[in-house]
């Protein structure tokens, strides 16, 4: 190993304690212009998520209906807002997803994943589930025997209206996702 000789006079290799301070600014700079842009896009991908599995309810919901000549699940009440003991219409789409129900959620994020949005803030309902199944409102309603066939014409005739949406106040960005009837996903401001 050669050592360097180093003349009178002549300056030191390396930095100054400015340099490293401009430096230094110049990082934080960059960090504090970068770290918004990264929550902002990691706020995206939780909604692509959402949005993801708002389509895989609804593709559940279509299978379901190819197989019980075209009706809706049937559901009186809104599974999200309840404990598991009233999960209509899940438990009818549960083969169709792939999954068992969330059973008593002690901690909301174990139930699965087409059923809980990772963009979910901290209330969370009993059931653990994250999207409400809007039909349920018409099906509650519905005067007579024939509640699941009324419905499901009912809907039939109401494209543009909602089959699943976000629990409001899900997102810290005030958007909820939606699929309608029609099977349009969209994310809207509330």
């Amino acid at each position: 190993m050669k050592h360097q000789v180093r003349e009178e006079g002549s300056r030191a290799v390396g930095l100054t304690l400015i340099e490293m301070l401009v430096s230094l600014a110049v990082l934080a700079i960059v960090f504090a212009i970068a770290l918004p842009v990264l929550a902002r896009s990691r706020d995206s991908g939780r909604q692509a998520k959402c949005l993801a599995n708002l389509r895989t309810l609804r593709d559940a919901v279509e299978m379901y209906r190819n197989d019980h000549a075209d009706l809706y699940p049937y559901a009186e009440s809104d599974a999200s807002l309840y404990p598991v003991s009233l999960h209509a219409p899940y438990d009818a789409l549960a083969s169709y997803l792939g999954l068992s129900l969330p059973g008593e959620v002690k901690e909301p994020r174990q139930a699965p994943a087409p059923l809980w949005c990772p963009g979910d803030r901290l209330e969370r309902r009993p059931s653990g589930i994250s999207y409400t199944y809007m039909p349920w409102m018409v099906m509650a309603t519905w005067p007579g025997v024939e509640k699941q066939r009324g419905a499901s014409i009912t809907l039939a005739n109401m494209p543009d209206e909602p089959l699943f949406w976000e629990y409001p106040g899900n997102h810290a960005s005030r958007v909820r996702g939606e699929v309608g009837v029609d099977g349009t996903v969209t994310m809207a401001r509330k």
